[in-house]
C-alpha cells in the first residue's frame, strides 16, 4: 500500500511540473500573437476588427478586387482569434494541472503518514 501512495506523490509531482510548464508557455504564445498582429490591431480589439472584416467580406461580391485582400486579412485575425483561444487554454490547463498535482501531493502524502501510523 505504500508503494501506491509514493506512486501517487509522483503522479503529483508530475503533474505539478507539467502545470508550471504549461503556463509559460500559453503566455509566450499570446505574446508572439501580439507581435505578429499588425499595427492598429491589440489583442483587446482583435474580435472587434475581425468581425467587422467578416460583415464587410459578406456585404462584397465576390468579383470585387478588394475581396481576395479581405479574404486573407479575415483568414489571418481568424487563425490570431484561434491562437489567443488557445494560449487561453493552455493557460487554464496548466492551472488545472498545477491544483489536481498538489491534491495528488497532499491526498499520497495523507496515505503515507496514515499508514505509517496505523503500523
Amino acid at each position: 500500500m505504500r508503494f501506491l501512495a509514493l506512486l501517487v506523490v509522483i503522479l503529483g509531482i508530475a503533474t505539478l511540473v507539467f502545470g508550471i510548464m504549461f503556463i509559460p508557455q500559453a503566455s509566450s504564445a499570446k505574446q508572439e500573437v501580439k507581435d505578429s498582429l499588425s499595427s492598429g490591431v491589440t489583442l483587446d480589439n482583435l474580435d472587434d476588427t475581425y468581425d467587422g472584416v467578416a460583415q464587410q467580406l459578406s456585404q462584397m461580391p465576390n468579383t470585387d478586387p478588394r475581396y481576395t485582400m479581405l479574404f486573407s486579412q479575415r483568414t489571418s485575425l481568424g487563425l490570431a482569434r484561434a491562437n489567443v483561444g488557445l494560449a487561453k487554454l493552455v493557460n487554464t490547463a496548466g492551472i488545472v494541472n498545477i491544483i489536481v498535482g498538489v491534491g495528488l501531493v497532499l491526498g499520497g502524502c495523507a496515505l503515507i503518514m496514515r499508514k505509517s501510523q496505523s503500523a
